[in-house]
């Protein structure tokens, strides 16, 4: 385990199964350049569960599942750049984690299938630009994860059929006061699809399906103020 004090390091250019750059890490991880990593599962970090994660430059690594972040519970992520990981399957940027996600910068990063940016991610993830990410099938930016407020969710993308949905989101929860634009899927929910729980007080514009609903589809919560 390394649980101190993790800064100023260039963790680059690493292969293992579990966290490429970093595995089971729960102190504070800071002003690193971790690049280049390589993993089964989280190739710049992985199991880091209760870790400060702030500062950091995590970019260009490439996983099958968390191209960044996989499987970290309890975070607090903060301050990060998080930019052109791929993940060969699910969660282009960060999958499988619980926590506090605030003032990240995610862009660029891709899924071969759900979740461009955020997969299966829960807690509070508020005040991010998550820009320009894509999923091969549903989840432009976010998929399967929830509390996501007050973000700038912009021109993500979900595939290119009718069966591809959720430019922006899909199967979320609790979506309130973001700016959701120009997102665009394959198929329904340009800007949102699936969403439950409170969708409130967002800013949804420029979005594009071209199945139905270039706004939002298949919303089941309380839709309200938008």
């Amino acid at each position: 385990d390394c649980d101190g004090l993790i800064s100023g390091n260039e963790i680059v250019g690493n292969v293992s199964r579990f966290g490429g750059g970093l595995h089971s890490c729960k102190g504070t991880i800071r002003s690193n350049l971790i690049e280049g990593n390589t993993a089964t599962d989280g190739a710049g970090l992985s199991s880091c569960d209760g870790a400060i994660i702030m500062a950091n430059t995590i970019s260009r690594n490439s996983a099958t599942r968390g191209g960044a972040i996989d499987d970290c519970n309890s975070v607090d992520v903060g301050d990060n750049v998080i930019v052109n990981n791929s993940a060969g399957i699910d969660g282009g940027a960060l999958s499988f984690c619980t926590g506090l996600f605030s003032n990240n910068f995610v862009a660029f990063n891709s899924a071969g299938r759900l979740g461009g940016g955020f997969y299966v991610c829960s807690g509070s993830i508020s005040n991010n630009i998550v820009y320009q990410n894509t999923a091969e099938t549903d989840g432009g930016a976010f998929y399967s994860s929830s509390d996501i407020f007050n973000n700038i969710i912009g021109r993500n993308r979900a595939g290119f059929t009718l069966e591809d949905h959720g430019g922006g989101l899909d199967f979320c929860t609790n979506v309130s006061g973001n700016l959701i634009f120009e997102n665009e899927c394959g198929g329904n929910g340009g800007g949102m699809h699936n969403i439950s729980g409170v969708i409130a007080n967002n800013i949804v514009v420029s979005n594009k399906a071209n199945g139905n609903g270039g706004g939002a589809a298949a919303i089941t919560g309380d839709f309200w103020n938008n």
